[in-house]
């Protein structure tokens, strides 16, 4: 049959880095909570034959976001880490997808991702048979820091094309579950598979 595409979405975050007693993909913008922009963004891409979306354990709010209830989303535990939770992600779709298939990995805290863009990410990976990343130019300054964690100097950006940031990643369900399937706890991804997660 012809290839169908899935996204997963890593959710279970607890948002440590910008401290709260929300987890940031839950925190309100523009009246509606991070992940429910986020979601409506894949959902609206009709050629999307569904989501699966990693949870924390006891995540109590995703039941209340109008997403939850579209019958394309789907929900797996989550891992302690965004890869575990795109590996379990991954699992939850083994019985559904098949090698044909594409995956799109998408993060619940990325809630801008344009329909274009989107779009533009699926006609550029085509039939490659890895898949691609949807990644836009840094604008801002860059900054390496030395090992007290204190700033240094500032990263030249040129060629411009060296720095992106990455926002979506689309790859062949055959090859992503594939590289995935050994993975145990405690893994550490190496640089390229983080870029993915």
């Amino acid at each position: 049959g012809r290839a169908r595409r899935w996204a997963v979405v890593p959710a279970a975050g607890r948002g440590e880095r910008i401290g709260g007693r929300v987890p940031k993909q839950y925190l309100p913008l523009l009246g509606r909570p991070v992940l429910s922009w986020s979601l409506a963004a894949l959902l609206a891409e009709r050629s999307i034959h569904g989501v699966v979306v990693a949870l924390a354990a006891g995540d109590r709010r995703f039941a209340r976001l109008p997403e939850a209830r579209d019958p394309r989303v789907r929900t797996c535990r989550g891992g302690a880490r965004r890869e575990l939770s795109v590996v379990n992600a991954l699992d939850a779709l083994a019985d559904v997808a098949r090698e044909t298939d594409w995956v799109l990995v998408h993060d619940a805290a990325r809630p801008c991702l344009a329909r274009a863009d989107l779009r533009a990410l699926v006609a550029e990976v085509g039939d490659d048979p890895v898949g691609g990343l949807l990644a836009v130019p840094v604008g801002d300054t860059l900054k390496a820091a030395g090992h007290d964690g204190r700033a240094e100097r500032t990263v030249s950006r040129e060629p411009a094309s060296m720095y992106a940031c990455c926002w979506t990643g689309v790859f062949s369900d055959s090859s992503t579950i594939s590289h995935c399937e050994p993975v145990q706890a405690p893994w550490q991804p190496s640089a390229s598979a983080a870029a993915i997660c």
